[in-house]
């Protein structure tokens, strides 16, 4: 066993003892502490553990460039709570920062319970930033103004009020479009940081991982295209703190 190999073993051995230690609530206001101090404790672990590669499975970069219309992989216990087995289609890429949608992380809601007299068309979340919006993915780009290619045969944008009532009047089929409030934004240089620290791993954009039913399934779908050495992956628990 290698030094290093060893050093993030006693790493993850000693946070865990004191995460789960800090778990124990005493009750009134050291219960309170503690509490504050596990969310302090864990947050600083999620943000920096990322530095360090993990030996036990396989993350090492892919030969697929960071562009347009490429998806991003979060790596296994990388991600925090929020990009935990996530897949991000990147849909702006420019020296100044980058944007992305987030594709499978679907809403328990649908357009019906926020716009009336609308269909029960799914509903997903694209990311932190501007939550209040709605931002959509579509193969309709000749038909939809304002739209920007990303990849053969789908847009991004458009005007979703458009789209809206282009469902409504069943003009258009709605299994090939997609909804999403909010989106993922980098300023400048943080994504390519973030690829450092091993948080994510660049792969191929395919419409399955678009047009899915299943949010698991789609992350699986996207490690599998990653390559053979990537599989490793599936032998790691789903956030094995949270249990």
């Amino acid at each position: 066993m290698t030094d290093f190999t060893l050093n993030f073993i006693l790493t993850n051995v000693i946070f865990y003892f004191l995460f789960y230690t800090l778990c124990e609530d005493g009750g009134g206001a050291t219960g309170r502490i503690n509490k504050e101090i596990q969310t302090i404790l864990f947050a600083f672990f999620l943000r920096y553990r990322g530095m360090i590669k993990n030996p036990f499975f396989y993350s090492e970069p892919t030969v697929h460039p960071l562009r347009v219309g490429n998806v991003l992989v979060s790596v296994p216990l990388s991600g925090g709570f929020y990009f935990d087995r996530t897949v991000i289609l990147l849909i702006e890429h420019t020296e100044k920062g980058n944007l992305g949608i987030m594709l499978n992380k679907r809403l328990p809601v649908t357009l019906q319970d926020i716009f009336q007299n609308n269909r029960d068309t799914p509903l997903f979340n694209g990311g932190p930033v501007e939550v209040g919006n709605l931002f959509t993915l579509h193969t309709y780009g000749g038909l939809i103004k304002d739209s920007s290619p990303v990849s053969d045969n789908l847009y991004f944008g458009g005007s979703p009020s458009e789209l809206l009532q282009f469902i409504k009047n069943d003009s258009l089929d709605e299994n090939l479009i997609r909804f999403y409030l909010g989106y993922a934004g980098w300023s400048e240089g943080q994504l390519e940081e973030e690829l450092n620290d091993n948080l994510w791993v660049v792969g191929q954009f395919h419409e399955k991982l678009l047009f899915h039913n299943d949010d698991e399934i789609c992350w699986k779908m996207a490690v599998e295209s990653l390559g053979k050495p990537y599989n490793s992956w599936f032998n790691i628990v789903k956030a094995p703190f949270l249990n």
